[in-house]
Protein backbone atom coordinates (compact mmCIF):
# COMPACT_ATOMS: atom_id res chain seq x y z
CA UNK A 1 0.00 0.00 0.00
CA UNK A 2 0.93 3.71 -0.35
CA UNK A 3 2.71 5.51 2.45
CA UNK A 4 2.13 9.40 2.16
CA UNK A 5 2.62 12.83 4.07
CA UNK A 6 2.47 11.15 8.17
CA UNK A 7 -0.86 8.90 7.09
CA UNK A 8 -3.18 10.88 6.15
CA UNK A 9 -5.95 10.05 4.52
CA UNK A 10 -6.00 10.54 0.38
CA UNK A 11 -8.27 10.88 -1.88
CA UNK A 12 -8.43 8.18 -5.20
CA UNK A 13 -9.47 9.82 -8.33
CA UNK A 14 -10.52 8.18 -11.47
CA UNK A 15 -10.58 4.49 -12.29
CA UNK A 16 -7.39 3.63 -10.27
CA UNK A 17 -7.13 -0.44 -9.24
CA UNK A 18 -4.83 -2.12 -6.50
CA UNK A 19 -3.44 -5.01 -7.19
CA UNK A 20 -2.34 -7.10 -3.78
CA UNK A 21 0.95 -9.28 -3.37
CA UNK A 22 4.18 -8.87 -2.62
CA UNK A 23 4.78 -6.32 -5.34
CA UNK A 24 2.07 -4.98 -6.05
CA UNK A 25 0.64 -1.50 -5.71
CA UNK A 26 -2.22 0.95 -7.22
CA UNK A 27 -2.87 1.14 -11.09
CA UNK A 28 -2.98 4.09 -13.36
CA UNK A 29 -4.43 3.64 -16.81
CA UNK A 30 -3.41 7.05 -18.18
CA UNK A 31 -3.87 8.75 -20.66
CA UNK A 32 -6.99 6.68 -21.42
CA UNK A 33 -8.20 7.39 -17.77
CA UNK A 34 -8.02 10.20 -15.68
CA UNK A 35 -6.47 8.84 -13.04
CA UNK A 36 -4.80 10.04 -9.77
CA UNK A 37 -4.40 10.24 -5.99
CA UNK A 38 -4.87 13.43 -4.13
CA UNK A 39 -3.43 14.73 -0.96
CA UNK A 40 -3.30 17.34 0.78
CA UNK A 41 -0.10 19.03 2.66
CA UNK A 42 1.35 21.60 3.44
CA UNK A 43 5.36 21.60 3.90
CA UNK A 44 6.66 20.91 0.31
CA UNK A 45 7.30 22.88 -2.37
CA UNK A 46 7.05 25.68 -0.06
CA UNK A 47 9.64 28.66 -0.13
CA UNK A 48 12.48 27.78 2.74
CA UNK A 49 11.19 24.61 3.34
CA UNK A 50 13.84 21.39 2.44
CA UNK A 51 11.89 18.49 1.33
CA UNK A 52 12.33 15.11 -0.73
CA UNK A 53 9.69 11.88 -2.50
CA UNK A 54 10.51 8.62 -2.56
CA UNK A 55 8.58 6.02 -4.50
CA UNK A 56 8.72 2.77 -5.76
CA UNK A 57 7.31 3.08 -9.44
CA UNK A 58 6.52 0.00 -12.51
CA UNK A 59 6.24 1.94 -15.93
CA UNK A 60 4.14 -0.23 -18.30
CA UNK A 61 4.24 2.56 -21.02
CA UNK A 62 6.46 5.77 -21.10
CA UNK A 63 4.20 8.36 -23.61
CA UNK A 64 5.04 12.23 -23.82
CA UNK A 65 3.87 15.37 -22.02
CA UNK A 66 4.71 15.11 -17.87
CA UNK A 67 3.52 12.55 -16.04
CA UNK A 68 3.48 13.11 -12.25
CA UNK A 69 4.85 10.81 -10.18
CA UNK A 70 4.88 12.97 -7.04
CA UNK A 71 4.72 16.31 -7.13
CA UNK A 72 2.50 19.40 -7.54
CA UNK A 73 0.70 21.36 -10.20
CA UNK A 74 1.91 24.21 -11.72
CA UNK A 75 4.54 24.05 -14.39
CA UNK A 76 4.66 19.82 -13.15
CA UNK A 77 7.05 19.97 -10.11
CA UNK A 78 8.34 17.23 -7.92
CA UNK A 79 9.23 13.75 -9.74
CA UNK A 80 8.53 13.75 -12.99
CA UNK A 81 8.04 10.93 -15.84
CA UNK A 82 8.69 12.31 -19.71
CA UNK A 83 9.50 9.85 -22.70
CA UNK A 84 12.09 8.35 -21.04
CA UNK A 85 13.16 10.51 -18.68
CA UNK A 86 12.37 10.72 -14.92
CA UNK A 87 13.25 14.14 -13.34
CA UNK A 88 13.30 15.83 -9.74
CA UNK A 89 12.31 19.19 -10.77
CA UNK A 90 11.45 22.49 -8.91
CA UNK A 91 10.93 26.00 -10.22
CA UNK A 92 11.91 29.72 -8.33
CA UNK A 93 11.63 32.33 -7.17
CA UNK A 94 8.15 33.68 -8.79
CA UNK A 95 6.36 30.89 -7.55
CA UNK A 96 4.24 27.93 -10.21
CA UNK A 97 4.20 29.21 -13.96
CA UNK A 98 5.07 33.23 -13.61
CA UNK A 99 7.06 34.75 -16.12
CA UNK A 100 10.62 34.63 -15.79
CA UNK A 101 10.62 31.89 -13.62
CA UNK A 102 13.99 28.73 -14.05
CA UNK A 103 13.05 25.16 -13.71
CA UNK A 104 16.25 23.42 -11.78
CA UNK A 105 15.91 20.11 -12.81
CA UNK A 106 18.12 16.47 -12.40
CA UNK A 107 17.69 14.31 -14.96
CA UNK A 108 18.23 10.20 -15.39
CA UNK A 109 16.67 7.59 -17.81
CA UNK A 110 14.07 5.30 -16.98
CA UNK A 111 12.41 2.10 -18.54
CA UNK A 112 9.15 0.19 -18.84
CA UNK A 113 8.97 -3.73 -17.27
CA UNK A 114 10.80 -3.02 -13.68
CA UNK A 115 10.39 -1.81 -10.57
CA UNK A 116 12.29 1.02 -9.83
CA UNK A 117 13.05 3.02 -6.72
CA UNK A 118 13.34 6.62 -7.20
CA UNK A 119 14.14 9.66 -4.88
CA UNK A 120 14.34 13.36 -5.84
CA UNK A 121 15.83 15.65 -2.86
CA UNK A 122 15.88 19.56 -2.61
CA UNK A 123 18.17 21.27 -0.11
CA UNK A 124 17.56 24.65 0.26
CA UNK A 125 20.12 26.81 -0.85
CA UNK A 126 21.94 23.73 -2.17
CA UNK A 127 19.57 22.60 -4.98
CA UNK A 128 17.92 19.34 -6.40
CA UNK A 129 18.95 15.49 -6.95
CA UNK A 130 18.12 12.67 -8.09
CA UNK A 131 18.63 8.98 -7.27
CA UNK A 132 17.51 5.81 -8.86
CA UNK A 133 17.66 2.22 -6.86
CA UNK A 134 19.66 3.91 -4.25
CA UNK A 135 22.10 5.78 -6.54
CA UNK A 136 23.19 9.02 -6.93
CA UNK A 137 22.05 10.04 -10.93
CA UNK A 138 22.40 13.84 -11.21
CA UNK A 139 22.38 16.78 -8.98
CA UNK A 140 21.32 20.45 -10.50
CA UNK A 141 22.86 23.51 -7.92
CA UNK A 142 20.55 26.50 -6.91
CA UNK A 143 20.96 28.61 -4.18
CA UNK A 144 17.95 30.57 -4.68
CA UNK A 145 14.16 30.55 -2.93
CA UNK A 146 11.44 28.21 -4.76
CA UNK A 147 8.07 29.38 -5.47
CA UNK A 148 5.03 28.49 -2.74
CA UNK A 149 3.05 26.23 -4.56
CA UNK A 150 -0.92 24.72 -3.57
CA UNK A 151 -1.94 22.57 -0.72
CA UNK A 152 -2.90 19.66 -2.73
CA UNK A 153 0.33 16.76 -3.29
CA UNK A 154 -0.43 14.54 -6.38
CA UNK A 155 0.76 10.41 -6.95
CA UNK A 156 0.34 9.31 -10.55
CA UNK A 157 -1.38 11.96 -12.66
CA UNK A 158 -2.36 16.08 -12.51
CA UNK A 159 -3.70 18.59 -14.61
CA UNK A 160 -5.84 16.13 -17.02
CA UNK A 161 -5.55 12.74 -18.56
CA UNK A 162 -2.36 13.85 -20.33
CA UNK A 163 -0.68 14.27 -17.61
CA UNK A 164 -1.61 10.75 -15.91
CA UNK A 165 0.91 7.88 -15.96
CA UNK A 166 0.51 4.66 -17.21
CA UNK A 167 1.77 1.70 -14.61
CA UNK A 168 1.74 1.22 -11.16
CA UNK A 169 3.04 3.06 -7.71
CA UNK A 170 4.06 0.17 -5.28
CA UNK A 171 4.72 2.71 -2.12
CA UNK A 172 5.68 6.50 -1.78
CA UNK A 173 7.11 9.03 1.03
CA UNK A 174 7.39 12.08 1.41
CA UNK A 175 9.33 14.17 3.64
CA UNK A 176 9.71 17.46 5.03
CA UNK A 177 13.75 17.19 5.12
CA UNK A 178 16.50 16.50 2.42
CA UNK A 179 17.21 12.41 2.60
CA UNK A 180 21.08 11.86 2.73
CA UNK A 181 22.76 9.51 0.29
CA UNK A 182 22.90 7.08 3.28
CA UNK A 183 19.20 7.57 4.03
CA UNK A 184 18.20 7.16 0.34
CA UNK A 185 20.09 3.65 -0.23
CA UNK A 186 18.44 2.56 3.44
CA UNK A 187 15.14 2.74 1.83
CA UNK A 188 16.15 0.99 -1.33
CA UNK A 189 17.29 -1.80 0.99
CA UNK A 190 14.56 -1.97 3.32
CA UNK A 191 12.27 -2.56 0.41
CA UNK A 192 13.90 -3.93 -2.43
CA UNK A 193 13.16 -7.55 -1.60
CA UNK A 194 9.57 -6.88 -2.09
CA UNK A 195 10.27 -5.43 -5.87
CA UNK A 196 12.96 -6.90 -7.09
Amino acid sequence: PMVAANNNNATLNGSITYTSGTNGGFNFNGPTTYDYISLTETVTHKTGQSFSYDVWVYFDTLTGYDKTIVGKVGCNVGLIQAGSSMRMQVYGPNGPCAGGNVNYTSVATTTTGEWQHWTGTYEVGVGVKLYKNGALEDADAYTGNIGNYTDTLYFGGSINANYTMNGRIGEAKVYSKTLTQAEVTQNFNAAKTRFI
